[in-house]
């Protein structure tokens, strides 16, 4: 069991391995955690009705809360609406990751190449951080519109507006209204979150690497409440530092903000997003929803990164997409 075990920590998995270890993992946390993630979206735009209306005469309405929203949905539109965008989003989350995890593997691995230490198996902090932002980047222009897509299947309720019955049906409504670039609604927000990427990954990666070196271990070998406890604390840390750009982006792709004949934009670009909300909702603003957001995404990157990991090492164990490091 022991020479096993120091074979599987000499090899290297190609990172295009990683990048399905991630997708399959992706895909199990999701289908347990969709319902917070709509519940999340809601509360995210909830603050849209504000802007286009009360707060033109100096009124405040009323905005709703977790409790409130989760009774709404429940009450007018079903149990099953809490799994509405489902399929966009197993498929965006699964592409996400996938890319993501395949481009930061790839950059870690030109950095120990330039830093001559191939096999080692980590990087600098700061090394892991450039290596998670620019992965985020390369991701974010393969997967926005489907982000942008599930995000406004998750705003939609049953009879509204140009109400899209799925994915495909969204990307033709969209095209056909917006035009193709439509899709990348967002984008400029969604790439600030790439820093969440760097922090989360550079952070987990480090943390990975302390347990390793306490317990006198390959990085490889950690147990899985280890591996839990990197991936919850980086994640809380990427999460809860970079929300407000999470709003920003939500109340940007949100249909209601497309301009018709009838009525302009209400929001025109991230800045003007960040200033409205700042003066009609306060610093709150900026974290509505994060409640079910930190219900959701802790676990569900606990969850992706323990499937991830344990899929990688079936993966080393059957020599099933490894590369020898060079010795």
């Amino acid at each position: 069991m022991s020479t096993n075990t120091n074979i599987n920590s000499s090899k290297k998995l190609n990172p295009f391995y990683d990048g399905i270890s991630a997708s399959i993992g992706s895909t199990v946390a999701i289908g347990i955690l969709q319902p917070f993630d709509l519940l999340k979206i809601r509360l995210q735009g909830s603050g849209f009705a504000v802007e286009s209306g009360a707060s033109a005469t100096g009124v405040k309405s009323s905005r709703p809360g977790l409790v409130s929203t989760f009774y709404s949905v429940l009450k007018n539109e079903g149990v099953s609406q809490f799994w509405r965008g489902i399929g966009p989003t197993v498929l965006a989350s699964g592409v996400a990751w996938g890319v993501y995890m395949h481009f930061y593997e790839s950059y870690k691995t030109a950095f120990k190449r330039f830093n001559n230490n191939g096999n080692t198996e980590t990087v600098p902090l700061y090394q892991g951080f450039v290596a998670g932002v620019a992965a985020g980047a390369s991701q974010v222009f393969i997967t926005n519109p489907i982000f942008m897509i599930k995000t406004r299947m998750q705003l939609q309720v049953p009879g509204s507006e140009s109400y899209y019955t799925g994915f495909i049906d969204g990307i033709r409504k969209t095209v056909a209204k917006e035009g193709f670039f439509g899709l990348y609604k967002g984008v400029v927000p969604a790439l600030w979150l790439t820093f969440h990427g760097g922090i989360q990954m550079s952070t987990y990666d480090e943390m990975k690497s302390f347990f390793a070196k306490r317990s006198n271990k390959s990085v490889n070998q950690l147990s899985s409440s280890d591996i839990f406890i990197a991936s919850s604390v980086s994640k809380f840390l990427a999460s809860t530092m970079l929300y407000p750009f999470q709003v920003i982006k939500t109340r940007l792709q949100d249909e209601r903000n497309i301009p018709t004949k009838d009525k302009t934009a209400v929001y025109n670009g991230t800045m003007d997003v960040a200033k409205k909300i700042y003066r009609s909702e306060g610093i709150t603003g900026f974290y509505r929803g994060v409640i079910p957001n930190t219900l959701k995404v802790i676990p569900n990157s606990s969850i992706t990164l323990l499937a991830y990991e344990e899929i990688r090492k079936l993966f080393i164990s059957y020599d099933i997409g490894i590369k020898q490091q060079q010795q």
